[in-house]
């Protein structure tokens, strides 16, 4: 690319810059943003959960009621996010 004029040092290195400011402001911008539901780690899995899943997500629950300072559930959202279309997430 160099030797047909497409790419220089100049190029690369603003391009260095320019993909670095990119990635600072997305980072920024999805550290504003709640964290998913809490359930979502556990029914996000498989379109039915384990019994497996089911007790860990018992045992989560109450772990967070038994120390509620030590998890603070404001962080997350209280319902499901939607895309940029206003639908619900789909999950595969």
């Amino acid at each position: 690319m160099e030797v047909k004029g497409l790419w220089n040092e100049t190029k690369d290195t603003e391009y260095r810059v320019q993909a670095r400011k990119d990635i600072v402001e997305a980072f920024n911008k999805a550290e504003k943003r709640k964290k998913p539901l809490i359930d979502e780690m556990f029914t996000d899995v498989y379109d039915k959960m384990t019994p497996m899943l089911e007790e860990q997500k018992r045992e989560m629950e109450e772990h967070i009621q038994k120390y509620p300072g030590e998890y603070p559930t404001s962080i997350h959202a209280k319902e499901l996010y939607t895309t940029r279309h206003g639908e619900p997430k789909k999950y595969i």
